[in-house]
């Protein structure tokens, strides 16, 4: 499929590319949280951020709260 077909049939799904991005990072950070031990490092780096920082700070505006408030809340109803 060309750049430009994908574009289209994207556009036409009603959404971006940035944004399915967004939700296929924030479904996977909450997978990798709650369901492995790696560190939010780890987790950062494996979705494409070149900076835990960055992954924080996304993952805070996606969610509200931070990586690790996730893993407590996972671990208290485990």
């Amino acid at each position: 499929m060309s750049r430009r077909t994908l574009q289209r049939r994207i556009e036409v799904e009603g959404t971006s590319f940035q944004a399915i991005l967004r939700n296929t990072r924030e479904a996977l950070a909450r997978h990798y949280l709650e369901k492995t031990n790696l560190a939010p490092a780890e987790i950062s780096f494996l979705l494409g951020f070149d900076e835990p920082n960055s992954f924080y700070r996304a993952f805070r505006n996606w969610t509200g709260t931070t990586p690790d408030g996730v893993r407590r809340a996972n671990r208290r109803t485990a």
